[in-house]
């Protein structure tokens, strides 16, 4: 066979070829056991699209399938603060303030008092009708960002002792 008819040969299998390869590619070899060097990558991965799959629940209404999305999202990453603080509105949502309570806890062992995590907050006190703890919350969001949106709507409806 020439050069030219191999290939020929080999060009629609390439593909398959380096399917098949892909994950031979990641092993090192390890006293003769091999052992995938694209584990903790790939767990990172699977972590971030369970954050992003939390998200899009719980835009859509669907509190319950964005707290599983999220739980598995800590669960694979401990120190996700932004998962953490998904789950927090999405206990938040199903009334589960007890468990918003301990998210939002972890929040702010990670990332400290961020404007976020006391928007969150806010809101969560709006949800259990105390207004006067939720203007506190929301007054110290609108201090760190003052120019959110979103603080402002929350902090406007605590002000009238109302949701949004």
């Amino acid at each position: 066979m020439t050069a030219t008819s191999l290939r020929h040969v080999r060009s629609p299998f390439l593909p398959i070829l380096l399917l098949l390869a892909l994950p031979l590619a990641g092993c090192q070899s390890m006293g003769g056991e091999t052992a995938p060097a694209f584990v903790a990558e790939s767990a990172a991965l699977s972590g971030q699209a369970d954050t992003l799959a939390g998200k899009t629940q719980f835009r859509a209404g669907n509190y319950g399938l964005a707290d599983e999305a999220f739980s598995r999202a800590v669960a694979r990453d401990p120190a996700d603060a932004e998962a953490w603080l998904g789950l927090g509105a999405a206990h938040d949502q199903l009334r589960r303030f007890d468990l918003s309570e301990r998210d939002y806890a972890q929040v702010e062992r990670l990332s400290g008092q961020t404007a976020a995590l006391l928007n969150n907050r806010g809101f969560s006190q709006m949800l259990r009708g105390n207004y006067t703890k939720a203007r506190a919350e929301l007054s110290a969001a609108q201090a760190l960002d003052p120019g959110n949106p979103d603080i402002g709507v929350n902090l406007a409806a605590a002000i009238r002792g109302r949701r949004p």
